[in-house]
């Protein structure tokens, strides 16, 4: 019983390892590609890299939810350019040479 808790410890320690380098990857990735896209903004040869759209629900118009005693208002919007997408597309191909490495 007891060789049965300490795997099933390793388990959760090298789960929660790989989604925290996972989440590091994906978090670093959207900075970066923020950081190309504001940079490249004034580059001719490099302009289609801060090329953006934006998803969701408009800034000027969110969703008001009124239940006479509370109004709710709901809003998201992302906004994903080609900088974005290059590098979250080469953080999901580094994640498996990265976390083979994490015990």
């Amino acid at each position: 019983m007891n060789e049965l808790k300490k795997r099933n410890e390793v388990f959760r320690m090298k789960f929660s390892k790989k989604g925290l380098v996972f989440a590091f990857l994906i978090l670093t990735s959207m900075v970066l590609g923020s950081m190309i896209a504001i940079m490249c903004k004034d580059i001719d040869a490099l302009k289609f890299l801060s090329y953006s759209k934006s998803i969701g629900f408009e800034n000027d118009s969110p969703m008001v939810i009124d239940l006479i005693i509370i109004k709710i208002t709901l809003g998201i919007s992302i906004n994903i350019s080609i900088a974005h997408a290059v590098t979250f597309l080469a953080a999901i191909f580094a994640y498996p040479k990265i976390v083979k490495n994490v015990e």
